[in-house]
């Protein structure tokens, strides 16, 4: 059976003109390429100079053979990039930091150790390194980015995990807070909601 892919029908009008253009332009070198062979059986030169003009032409006959595929060439490529859907990011959307101060609590109707599980996932997202994993509890460390004036990064991800129970049903607990360096505090944020959203988004797709 056919495959209907929209790519394809999307492309076939472009992919016509293509060929179309192209038949016109090599119809065009023909007409060219006859005259010049007509003039060379007919007045079958002699002189240096004459030779030299037919050869010129004879040249440029060919240079425009080559260029009438390049620009040709380089439109299907851009086609077919623009056709190229753009591979999916792991990640539903780019994590950003907040504005939260002091630790933030979160309640997910999952396991502790997936939770945990899926908070470190997040952490790496957000480019924290765990430094420290005593069970119920994580630290983490956050890449620093050197900057003209003001840098970034830095920031310490503090997480702890409890088992809970909320409205009937067992899950975790997550208390979690970012701390700020002394150095390169200025362009340090807060990490903690974002980490916590990711989490979140992690432990539903894993769930579906």
């Amino acid at each position: 059976m056919f495959k209907n892919d929209d790519r394809t029908i999307d492309s076939l009008p472009a992919r016509i003109g293509g060929a179309l253009m192209r038949r016109a332009m090599l119809s065009m070198l023909a007409i060219f390429g006859q005259s010049l062979g007509s003039r060379l059986r007919s007045n079958q030169p002699t002189d240096s100079l004459e030779k030299g003009r037919i050869m010129k032409q004879m040249f440029l006959l060919a240079i425009l053979v080559v260029m009438c595929f390049l620009p040709l060439s380089g439109a299907g490529a851009g086609l077919q990039d623009k056709q190229t859907p753009p591979a999916k990011s792991d990640q539903s959307a780019e994590m950003k930091p907040g504005k939260e101060k002091g630790k933030q609590e979160r309640f997910f109707a999952f396991p502790l150790a997936k939770v945990k599980e899926a908070v470190i996932d997040a952490m790496k997202g957000a480019e924290f390194e765990v430094k420290k994993d005593s069970g119920n509890e994580l630290e983490a460390k956050r890449k620093r980015h050197v900057g003209v004036f003001v840098g970034s990064g830095g920031e310490t991800l503090v997480a702890q995990f409890k088992e809970a129970e909320e409205g009937g049903v067992k899950g975790t607990r997550v208390v979690a807070e970012t701390k700020k360096g002394f150095v390169g505090r200025a362009g340090q944020k807060s990490w903690t909601n974002a980490v916590l959203d990711e989490a979140e988004r992690i432990l539903k797709e894993a769930k579906q």
